[in-house]
């Protein structure tokens, strides 16, 4: 374990020192953000098309759930329970569908604000178990 941590705190240590400071895990993060978008948004966005069989504009559960089971039968990656959550989480206005956006959302939580409120706040109620707030 200790061989292939090395590499990954090397890229992390920015100055090269051998050491890592308080500045520089924040930069690396948004390093692997940045790159994560680059990547992964485009192609989300490229999906997002395939998805919307009818061209209206906005994909229902019902249109990524044909894909879903398409692409991954035995729903390997994640339940249908959870991605409908996923599904859920990123529709940020409620109406119950995802337009281009809330798809991006969707396929990559971690860059999106609201999401990210949103997933923090259900970890703060899973982990008040004595419901004080």
């Amino acid at each position: 374990m200790k061989n292939r941590l090395n590499p990954t705190l090397k890229q992390i240590d920015g100055d090269g020192n051998g050491k890592l400071d308080k500045t520089e895990l924040p930069i690396w993060v948004r390093k692997m953000v940045d790159a994560h978008m680059k990547n992964n948004v485009p192609a989300a966005k490229k999906e997002f098309k395939s998805v919307d069989t009818n061209r209206d504009t906005i994909v229902t559960w019902d249109e990524y759930r044909l894909k879903m089971v398409k692409d991954d039968p035995q729903h390997v990656a994640y339940t249908e329970k959870e991605q409908k959550h996923k599904f859920r989480t990123a529709d940020e206005n409620g109406d119950g569908v995802l337009n281009q956006i809330e798809y991006v959302a969707f396929k990559n939580p971690m860059t999106t604000d609201y999401v990210l409120k949103r997933i923090a706040q259900e970890l703060l109620e899973d982990f008040d178990t004595n419901k004080d707030g």
